[in-house]
């Protein structure tokens, strides 16, 4: 019996998963796990290495020599780190942003980091298994998706 809390959200890029994901967890007491940033962790070392996104196989190879952890900050928010490396405001830049899609897509990029999130299980009591207490999926019309995230990016203005 899985005695872990678990909620799952899931929808199209831009439509408030992570913003409502911190809500939830700091209301709650959870800890909020931004799986998106684990993906942008790896395509970011992807671009690093100058490894074309649309090659599986040389990508899969590159997760075998790659460390992508989340850690946990006073206020309750949390750090994305890649080989040790906090990479937090990096991955939310638009070079990654670009390229995260395809590389997500990968079966085996997805085994590796499900792998990731269930080991990171027993050090931080996150769990990403079948027992999923709560599951939300959210939608979004791209215009609103288009507003946010180009208000995120600071370029309102005349868009």
């Amino acid at each position: 019996m899985n005695k872990h809390k678990v909620i799952a959200i899931d929808g199209p890029g831009g439509s408030g998963k992570s913003t409502v994901a911190q809500m939830l967890a700091s209301r709650l007491g959870f800890l909020y796990v931004n799986t998106g940033a684990m993906y942008r962790a790896l395509t970011l070392k992807v671009l690093r290495k100058k490894v074309p996104v649309d090659d599986p196989d040389a990508i899969e190879s590159l997760t075998h020599e790659t460390d992508v952890t989340i850690k946990r900050k006073e206020n309750g928010g949390t750090d994305v780190f890649l080989d040790g490396v906090n990479v937090t405001n990096r991955v939310r830049e638009p070079d990654v942003a670009n390229a995260v899609s395809p590389v997500s897509r990968i079966p085996a990029v997805r085994h590796w980091l499900v792998e990731k999130q269930r080991n990171a299980s027993e050090v931080i009591t996150l769990c990403v298994k079948a027992g999923i207490s709560v599951q939300l999926f959210f939608r979004m019309p791209i215009i609103n998706s288009f507003s946010r995230r180009l208000s995120r990016s600071g370029h309102e203005e005349g868009w």
